[in-house]
């Protein structure tokens, strides 16, 4: 009996964790890296995001195709750059702040 109810329990566990994920947010940028120094303006900017989430980058409108990516050129400046990427879907907001260094 008692391992039953074990059994039961972590079953009950894993289901709610792997549960947890569904529906939610997520936003990844897979370039560049936070941190990166480059030498090349403008700079590809692309990640991941929830499928029908909308994305902005620096406050601009970036595309989001089906499968929930996208990709988009920034112009930056000589010197610190920072990258803010916004993913919104429904009542839910993710952010990712990166610092990326520009020297010619």
């Amino acid at each position: 009996m008692r391992c039953k109810v074990l059994s039961i329990l972590l079953i009950t566990t894993v289901l709610a964790i792997l549960l947890a994920g569904c529906g939610g947010l997520n936003l990844t940028v897979s370039s560049p890296k936070d941190g990166a120094v480059l030498v090349r303006t403008p700079q590809v900017v692309n990640g991941s995001t929830s499928k029908s989430a909308s994305v902005t980058l620096n406050g601009e409108p970036v595309q989001v195709t089906q499968y929930g990516t996208f990709k988009t050129l920034l112009a930056l400046t000589e010197g610190e750059n920072i990258i803010t990427v916004i993913a919104t879907k429904d009542d839910k907001v993710k952010t990712v702040v990166l610092t990326v260094t520009y020297k010619p």
